[in-house]
């Protein structure tokens, strides 16, 4: 008699909450978190030497099963992150999907981050005007969640648009839970006490795209807690905080 799927893989998630005790053990006396937590700033790693800080994001295209959509991520030289490529529909010969024409990429963290805290991401960025998604993978002691959340940058002289940098707020309450990249009919609301990976993707029309992540923050927005994360993230976009 086969286990089922869950029991398989019930050590080795007790395994992987447990390598996560330090995270709580750092302050035993359970008081609350910062109201911001700075996740990635691409800038003040590239500055420390972390040149190959872009090597720890992974790129995934269509080509994996047949497709010929082409991306790449690296560090800027300003030091940010660039994500970039084409998307492309076409198919090659015995392709092992029906439809081609997504590229993303995706940053692990293996012992996973404990954002119960927090309620959204804000990402300072800049990129062209088609529409993106943000990608965040939570595990639990049972089931693993994939969740998405889509956004788009405005055009002209707003913010994020045309090439200029701009802050988007991403609450968690506009994640959705997806299967394959499809959103499921049976929702509910992401689980942020452990988020293993983050990342972006993108689909939809053929041609060039370009997207430029300067930092991602997870912030508690709500109330005097949101006033000292906006504090805080008004000074990481600034450069005025760095070692953080």
């Amino acid at each position: 008699m086969s286990l089922p799927h869950f029991a398989k893989n019930l050590l080795p998630r007790a395994a992987a909450h447990l390598r996560r005790l330090p995270q709580i053990l750092a302050d035993p006396l359970g008081r609350d978190p910062p109201p911001a937590l700075l996740l990635h700033h691409f800038a003040a790693s590239a500055a420390k030497g972390g040149a190959a800080l872009a090597d720890e994001w992974q790129v995934v295209t269509d080509e994996t099963f047949g497709g010929t959509s082409r991306a790449d991520v690296r560090l800027s030289e300003r030091g940010t992150l660039l994500f970039e490529g084409e998307i492309c529909t076409d198919l090659s010969d015995g392709a092992a999907i029906k439809k081609g024409g997504y590229c993303g990429i995706k940053h692990t963290w293996g012992l996973g981050r404990d954002l119960g805290y927090y309620d959204a991401f804000v990402v300072r960025l800049r990129g062209d005007e088609r529409p993106y998604f943000f990608n965040a993978k939570t595990e639990g002691w049972f089931v693993d969640g994939f969740y998405q959340a889509p956004f788009r940058l405005p055009n002209g002289e707003e913010e994020g648009g045309s090439g200029e940098w701009g802050a988007l707020t991403l609450p968690f309450a506009a994640f959705q839970r997806t299967v394959r990249a499809a959103v499921v009919q049976q929702q509910h609301q992401i689980d942020t006490r452990n988020v293993t990976s983050l990342g972006v993707y993108c689909s939809g029309e053929p041609g060039p795209f370009r997207l430029e992540i300067d930092c991602v923050v997870a912030v508690r927005s709500r109330g005097v807690e949101g006033e000292q994360a906006r504090e805080f993230c008004s000074k990481v976009f600034s450069g005025e905080l760095r070692d953080v």
